[in-house]
């Protein structure tokens, strides 16, 4: 029998949206609707709620992070997906339609506290898309990236010691 107890952890000092929820138990109504079962871990992501909800293997442990998402439709891809590789301190460059809509985009921004991926990205298996984090806190919570899903940089530093290659992912 799983406790449901609620932790609100305040990672940031802008307000609200900006707070992680860790909880045991499997939250079973939720990640039924969009997983056959949790034999392996699971991620959700809510662009409606702009959340981004994780399940450990077995549904013994459960968090949820607030997450920065497309800022318009267009940019939106929703559906199945897979967590295909891990970085730390990754680069970032322009993907080639950032580059169209702004041209004047720089090239490259090396790892570092300017790099708009922030300090950890989980790669999905759609190209150019990750979960990652940011060097704009603000962002989080808002419609304001290019198609990835953003995250403060404490919380996907706690996703990426907690999910594994192959992951699977859903976007709602």
């Amino acid at each position: 029998m799983y406790r449901r107890t609620f932790v609100r952890l305040s990672l940031c000092a802008l307000g609200a949206g900006c707070t992680a929820t860790v909880a045991p138990g499997p939250q079973e109504p939720q990640w039924r609707k969009h997983f056959a079962s949790l034999q392996r871990d699971a991620i959700l992501i809510n662009t409606d709620e702009r959340m981004l909800h994780y399940w450990r293997q077995g549904g013994a442990e459960y968090r949820a992070y607030p997450v920065g998402v497309a800022e318009s439709p267009e940019l939106l891809r929703t559906g199945q997906t897979h967590v295909v590789a891990k970085e730390v301190d990754p680069a970032w460059g322009p993907t080639p339609a950032m580059l169209r809509r702004n041209p004047n985009l720089p090239r490259y921004i090396p790892p570092g506290p300017d790099n708009p991926l922030g300090s950890h990205s989980l790669h999905l298996s759609w190209k150019y898309y990750q979960i990652h984090g940011t060097d704009d806190p603000a962002s989080v919570g808002r419609k304001s990236t290019s198609g990835c899903f953003r995250l403060m940089n404490a919380h996907v530093e706690t996703l990426y010691r907690l999910v594994r290659v192959g992951t699977p992912v859903v976007v709602v």
